[in-house]
């Protein structure tokens, strides 16, 4: 500021104002299955979306994923190596972005998670998993950084059994007992417990 007369106090004629700016990002996590039943020994996908709802940007490597793998899975990986660990073999399975990148306000970015279910799991369990994400900004509404309710998938059974029989390896002789060997196998990739059996039918030959 400055005017044609003299100024007695020159040093009022500026002012500044320091205004802090702070960031708040809305994050949303959701988490989807394979819209499909899960199978006993094979692998399955869910996938996470993490959305930024705002009003400010944020840095994805200052998010924080966090997925508690169900119970009678493994963890098998993501769909990007070495996002996705589960240092502590406790279930948590944590995913951390390894490079900087904006997540702009109103956009979002997914993961794939891979969990090994055991073989052994019953036809008809349904095993149950959530999610979580966290960042470093104020949130202003924790109520949808978990998965609620959780995802509930059902597990079923496929089982590939097979037959093989076997004679002695040479001539049966007349009069004397003579052995087959049956082979029965299961290719899998699930477990088959009590319900298989064969049925042994005998062939006679007469004079």
């Amino acid at each position: 500021m400055s005017a044609d007369e003299e100024d007695l106090t020159p040093g009022n004629n500026d002012d500044e104002i320091f205004t802090p700016v702070d960031r708040i990002s809305d994050l949303q996590i959701e988490k989807v299955d394979a819209s499909k039943d899960a199978v006993a020994g094979e692998t399955y996908t869910y996938t996470l979306t993490i959305t930024n709802l705002g009003p400010s940007d944020i840095d994805v490597m200052d998010m924080v994923i966090s997925d508690t793998i169900p119970l009678s899975t493994t963890f098998h990986g993501p769909s990007s190596p070495d996002i996705c660990e589960d240092d502590d073999g406790d279930r948590t399975v944590i995913c951390q972005y390894l490079a900087p990148a904006p997540l702009v306000s109103g956009d979002f970015t997914t993961i794939e998670l891979y969990v090994d279910i055991d073989a052994n799991v019953a036809t008809g369990t349904v095993i149950s998993n959530t999610a979580y994400v966290d960042g470093l900004d104020p949130d202003p509404d924790r109520a949808n950084n978990v998965t609620i309710p959780p995802v509930e998938t059902t597990v079923v059974r496929s089982s590939d059994l097979s037959i093989d029989k076997f004679d002695a390896g040479k001539d049966a002789v007349v009069g004397e007992v003579y052995s087959y060997t049956i082979v029965i196998s299961n290719t899998g990739p699930s477990d088959t417990t009590g319900g298989c059996g064969y049925r042994y039918i005998t062939n006679r030959y007469s004079v």
